[in-house]
């Protein structure tokens, strides 16, 4: 290794991998010598992985978590994780004052469309959102050719417009402005909506 890099090794459970900062696809179960920059700690991300972030903040509580951005890295299984929300201050959580939001995402293979199903909100607490608006990143699938793009993408049935923003780098893995390390993301800004209702993307994908 490079004095700049140090060769490190870890372990990766069975099923495949990307490497968050170049979109190399490893299959486990396997032990890997990982050569990474001394200032990048070696980062493998589930295939198929939902991410859900909320805005950077200084100290919790600081800013409403709104909007949500959804890192998304879509395969041709069903995926999902769970926003977990209280009111960040108080023990009432301890009384079932929280609010769990299911997010499913599952990427179709022979049509080239990633399907997104934001669920309606569970639960309540004090102080807790009405509505809100969501970002998506969508990392294609990387056994996709390369070259795709959202042909179309359609938020609870209407159509909806999307930005691509070109893979940088020297961008960190999530939810970075200036892209992602690993690929070109697609950026789909969903509008303020009730959080009692469910939402639902599909994007369609063809070459570019």
């Amino acid at each position: 290794a490079k004095n700049s890099e140090t060769a490190r090794s870890l372990w990766l459970p069975p099923g495949d991998w990307i490497n968050a900062w170049n979109g190399e696809i490893i299959s486990g179960p396997a032990n890997i010598t990982n050569a990474t920059p001394l200032n990048q700690i070696p980062l493998y991300i589930k295939s198929g992985a939902v991410l859900p972030l909320a805005p950077q903040m200084q100290y919790t509580g600081e800013k409403p978590w709104n909007p949500i951005t959804l890192d998304l890295y879509p395969n041709g299984e069903t995926n999902s994780a769970t926003l977990y929300e209280d009111d960040t201050l108080t023990t009432a959580y301890q009384r079932g004052e929280f609010r769990n939001t299911l997010v499913t995402v599952f990427a179709d293979e022979n049509s080239k469309t990633v399907s997104v199903n934001i669920g309606a909100a569970q639960g309540d607490f004090t102080g807790a959102l009405k509505n809100r608006a969501w970002i998506l990143r969508i990392h294609p699938p990387a056994n996709w050719p390369e070259n795709v793009a959202p042909a179309q993408i359609k938020f609870n049935g209407k159509k909806i417009p999307f930005e691509k923003i070109p893979r940088a780098k020297t961008a960190m893995p999530f939810g970075d402005k200036i892209g992602a390390p690993d690929v070109d993301v697609f950026e789909i800004k969903l509008p303020s909506a009730p959080v009692s209702e469910n939402q639902r993307v599909e994007i369609t994908f063809a070459p570019a």
